[in-house]
């Protein structure tokens, strides 16, 4: 029995477990995204405005109660019945943010 034949058992261990898909599904609802759809139209934003909206979505929870955030769902969960309404949201933020900046066009 090698360390290679223990590490190919852990890994088979550790995928079809249930346990560990929970913890793994846990940690993906409340990792830090930066990068999640509705950011593409933040590069035109000052970069203490795109922070603020980053953190804000990471912070605020999606409202289906799967306890991810507004940033993990787009991210991570594309069949979540509230997904169209995250996006919206993120975009208003986006949007508020650059009315705050200055950089809002008619």
């Amino acid at each position: 029995f090698s360390i290679i034949g223990a590490g190919l058992i852990g890994i088979v261990y550790f995928t079809i477990n249930p346990v560990y898909q929970s913890i793994k599904e846990e940690s993906l609802k409340t990792k830090f995204y930066e990068d999640f759809p509705g950011m593409d139209t933040a590069a035109s934003l000052p970069n203490d405005k795109r922070k603020q909206v980053i953190n804000k979505a990471n912070q605020e929870r999606c409202s289906c109660d799967c306890g991810y955030t507004l940033a993990s769902c787009l991210k991570v969960d594309l069949n979540c019945p509230l997904r169209e309404s995250n996006l919206t949201k993120v975009k208003e933020m986006l949007r508020d943010s650059k009315v705050g900046s200055g950089l809002a066009q008619d």
